[in-house]
């Protein structure tokens, strides 16, 4: 059964009741992911085929949130939020040596990570209302940009468009909304409306769809890149934080307990049937941050598209022209 109406700021929401929710139906392909645990302090391996989970290490300092892998696909790179502010970290994982080591720190409660390039990062501190760009050679920390509020999910499309899930700021929307960034300056180039406490961002291959997971509404965003303002809601059985697209058909949603309870579960939102299932229940009552096993070999290639289209039109297009006349 399907809900249809036109809510606050002219978006429109496509609410979807679901019945049961079954582990491990749905798929074509098994995708083993990786998850963050953020009562547990480690890092976990998700079969979503078997539902099996098994850790992979733990974590030395609590409590660890955005996650990824690096493009070799032999290290996870994370985020260790940290006790204090200033505190936070961003680690590697080396799955063959099973060393931990640090790459940048003084971070104020990172929150996501994505890959910005063979040996860079964008990391969103959300303490700090900024992002970065931290090099994962020197750990040199660089800043794309301050924007206020409570920046958090990060993502690029396929044409490498960078978006960023930012909170509230002055002059803009109230609530969390999900921009454009200019991935040279920073600058917000569109936004959607205010949504309701967006977390995790991913960028789906298989619609050409962004998908925001919000951490209090229950709601998965599908948002139109191509236009800010053409978002619909679709309802989940639980709690959202991070959401991961495997490109072929589902997005994995990191789905935390209702308060009070234990047990974090891992949905599979099938983009052709529009069946929601749970893939992997978690121990503990935790955020979930996912990321999968096996890192896409294109995503340097759309990185660089992005960057050059981008300083072509901001800026760097112009002084070539100027300086041959």
């Amino acid at each position: 059964m399907s809900i249809q109406r036109t809510g606050k700021n002219a978006i429109q929401y496509l609410l979807v009741a679901t019945a049961a929710v079954v582990v491990g139906q749905g798929r074509a392909s098994a995708d083993v992911l990786y998850a963050s645990t953020g009562d547990a302090n480690r890092i976990v391996s998700v079969d979503t085929t078997t539902g099996s989970v098994n850790t992979v290490f733990t974590t030395p300092n609590p409590p660890p949130d955005g996650l990824t892998v690096d493009g070799a696909g032999s290290r996870i790179l994370y985020l260790d939020q940290g006790n204090n502010a200033g505190s936070g970290q961003l680690r590697a994982y080396n799955l063959t040596t099973g060393a931990d080591t640090l790459i940048a720190g003084g971070l104020s409660r990172p929150a996501d990570i994505t890959l910005d390039g063979p040996n860079t990062v964008l990391v969103s501190e959300f303490n700090a209302g900024r992002i970065d760009r931290i090099n994962l050679t020197t750990g040199a920390v660089s800043r794309l940009g301050s924007y206020g509020g409570t920046p958090n999910g990060l993502t690029f499309d396929a044409s490498g468009r960078l978006f960023a899930v930012l909170g509230t700021r002055t002059g803009g929307p109230t609530g969390s909304f999900v921009a454009q960034l200019n991935p040279i300056t920073g600058a917000i180039i569109a936004q959607t409306a205010g949504l309701n406490s967006v977390d995790g961002l991913t960028f789906d291959r298989f619609t050409g769809q962004l998908f925001g997971a919000s951490t209090l509404g229950s709601v998965l965003y599908s948002i139109n890149p191509n236009n800010l303002s053409s978002v619909v809601g679709i309802a989940l059985p639980g709690l959202a934080d991070g959401v991961y697209s495997n490109g072929r058909g589902d997005l994995f949603i990191g789905g935390r307990p209702p308060a009070g309870q234990t047990g974090a579960s891992i949905f599979d939102y099938n983009l052709v049937t529009g069946v929601i299932t749970t893939s992997a229940t978690i121990a503990g009552s935790g955020s979930i941050d996912l990321v999968g096993a096996v890192p896409e070999p294109s995503t340097f290639a759309l990185v660089a598209i992005g960057s050059i289209a981008c300083a072509g039109r901001y800026g760097l297009g112009r002084r070539r022209r100027r300086a041959a006349v």
